[in-house]
């Protein structure tokens, strides 16, 4: 793989390209009218030429004009409406593929999200997703369709000037060209330095959202420990680094216009001087001076476009490369193939042994643990011990290193990971709702919702009561996160979810620990229920809780220590014995 960095860019825009064919007809129509206003240029100083020509001519042969005396004027509006017609077409059409795009890339690096390897949300923060989601698409399409819609119209008007200043004197049009290299060398030189001040102003700004993310998550800690002026240092500082990198973009991308602007005033001196001499000696006509002078002037605007385009290619570059460098994250390893409406709930842990990247020791070793259909399973430890790991291995949101779990005898590599999923429902301690309905969040993953059922899960997790006085019922807008609820309630509505979806293999992690004294009664109450007819995988703090599980296995550094009823592990007056003990001293 080649190491310049241009044809790196080269390759990224062609691949950008590709997201552009879809809506060529679009984008062909939107360029074709660029050009018809582009070539049009030449039109203003060439009907310059004729009237100056004209008048001289008939001041010396006192002869009438061969046009009404409206006519002039109203073909200079005739031009410059014309021009701004097929402007206003060109940007229409530009735009519109332009945003077809946008859209394409968004839900393309959306979906990555979604099907990625679960290591990318260990490597890279919510705010960055969400920048390179919304910010960097449109950077990337932005800065293509600009790059061929300013550089193009330019470029053309550039060379419909040139050409029409060639066929009035392509002596003195010669002079021009020699401003075109030492532009060009100039903006090569300065936009190897923009691109990598793009690159470290796109880190910066991810950097920023993400201190305004997370202290607007943690407002309530850092008021309590009095963290603000830390917390505001820390920000000030960021955004001073971040201004003082914009600065340096602004000033690499500031020298490229007056580069370009002295540079062709020496030239336009040049010319001036000359076309005057020859306009003495009489090589040149009042009507071709005045043509000549204007074409050059309005020449100067299009280079100076191009100057600025130079800057916008370099965004789109470092923002495409973190496009692309998102979407094209591994994908989540799906290997297995085999499926399964419902399946029976037996799991067998198998010698299982898991270390996390980084740590010392590992978080599980020489695993071993059967657990039957429909048996209700409470693992129990310290904090650490293991016990969330063993869980996250069931969906097969952790990967161990050595050993076998197997559902139904089957390995779980072997296993579609939907389908394995779609027989797994797991409440956390930490809940998950998203600004949507109740309704939505109960049916999550349903594609035709079942209010009715849905209303039964609420009942059994003891909160229709709450639902239904809401001002909408069961189609209530909850806010971020449930953030009209109560701690509580967010818990009961995640085991409602659990409750609606009816798995035959349930996990819960610490899924009542929110919830009241009289609340988690009544929702152990539906726990029960629920688990005659699934396999339960509790994970407990609270010792009490677990009293009725048909196992409970006790954890401590990643190994099982001990294993057994609770009457039966209190009898044996060993570990669980002194954790119980613990608990209610």
């Amino acid at each position: 793989m080649s190491s310049n960095p241009t044809d790196k860019s080269q390759k990224l825009f062609v691949r950008l390209f590709a997201y552009y064919r879809p809506y060529f007809k679009i984008f062909l129509t939107g360029y074709f009218f660029l050009i018809l206003a582009s070539l049009s240029e030449p039109l203003i100083p060439s009907m310059m030429k004729i009237l100056l020509d004209h008048a001289g001519q008939q001041a010396a042969t006192v002869k009438p004009t061969p046009w009404p005396i409206w006519a002039p004027p109203l073909a200079v509006i005739g031009i410059f409406a014309g021009r701004a017609l097929l402007g206003f077409l060109s940007s229409v059409a530009l735009g519109t593929a332009n945003n077809k795009v946008v859209t394409r890339l968004q839900s393309d690096v959306f979906k990555r999200l979604h099907t990625g390897d679960l290591s990318l949300y260990e490597q890279e923060s919510t705010s960055s997703f969400i920048n390179t989601v919304r910010s960097e698409t449109h950077s990337a399409g932005g800065c293509f369709t600009s790059v061929l819609q300013d550089g193009g119209r330019n470029s053309l008007t550039a060379i419909g000037l040139l050409g029409y200043l060639f066929w009035l004197n392509w002596h003195l049009t010669l002079l021009v060209l020699v401003v075109l290299p030492i532009i060009g060398l100039a903006v090569r030189k300065i936009g190897q330095r923009m691109r990598a001040t793009h690159f470290k102003v796109q880190k910066l700004s991810e950097e920023v959202n993400y201190v305004i993310e997370e202290n607007t998550h943690a407002y309530k800690l850092i008021r309590l420990h009095g963290a603000q002026a830390g917390q505001q240092s820390r920000f000030e500082r960021l955004v001073e680094l971040y201004r003082t990198q914009m600065t340096r973009s602004l000033i690499a991308s500031a020298a490229i216009t007056p580069i370009t602007q002295i540079a062709a005033s020496l030239a336009l001196a040049l010319i001036l001087s000359l076309a005057l001499q020859q306009n003495e000696a009489g090589q040149l006509t009042v009507g071709d001076l005045a043509a000549y002078l204007t074409a050059m002037l309005m020449l100067i605007s299009p280079l100076k476009g191009l100057g600025d385009v130079m800057p916008n290619l370099h965004r789109g570059s470092v923002a495409l490369k973190r496009v692309f460098g998102l979407m094209d994250y591994p994908l989540e390893a799906n290997t297995g193939t085999h499926t399964a409406a419902r399946v029976q709930g037996k799991i067998d842990f198998i010698n299982i042994k898991k270390t996390y990247p980084g740590a010392q020791a590992p978080a599980v070793q020489g695993i071993n643990l059967t657990i039957q259909p429909n048996q209700m399973v409470a693992l129990v430890g310290a904090s650490g011990s293991g016990k969330t790991t063993l869980a996250n291995l069931l969906p097969h949101f952790v990967r161990f290193d050595e050993g076998d779990l197997r559902i139904d005898g089957v390995s779980i590599s072997d296993w579609d990971l939907p389908s394995l999923r779609q027989n797994i429902a797991m409440v956390n301690q930490d809940t998950v709702l998203l600004n949507d309905t109740v309704l939505a969040n109960i049916c999550l993953g349903d594609a035709t919702p079942d209010a009715a059922r849905a209303e039964k899960a609420l009942i059994n997790a003891h909160l229709w009561q709450h639902v239904s006085a809401m001002p909408q019922g069961i189609l209530t807008q909850i806010g971020h996160n449930g953030s009209t609820l109560s701690g509580g309630q967010r818990q009961r509505l995640a085991i409602a979810r659990a409750l609606y979806k009816a798995t035959p293999i349930l996990i819960l992690d610490e899924a009542t620990s929110a919830l009241d004294s009289e609340s988690e009664h009544l929702v152990q109450a539906a726990i029960a229920q629920l688990t005659q007819s699934c396999t339960t995988l509790v994970i407990a703090h609270r010792l009490s809780t677990v009293k009725h599980a048909d196992l409970i296995v006790v954890m401590a550094a990643g190994e099982i220590v001990e294993r057994g009823t609770y009457d039966s592990l209190i009898a044996k007056d060993a570990v669980f014995a002194r954790l119980v003990k613990q608990q209610l001293s």
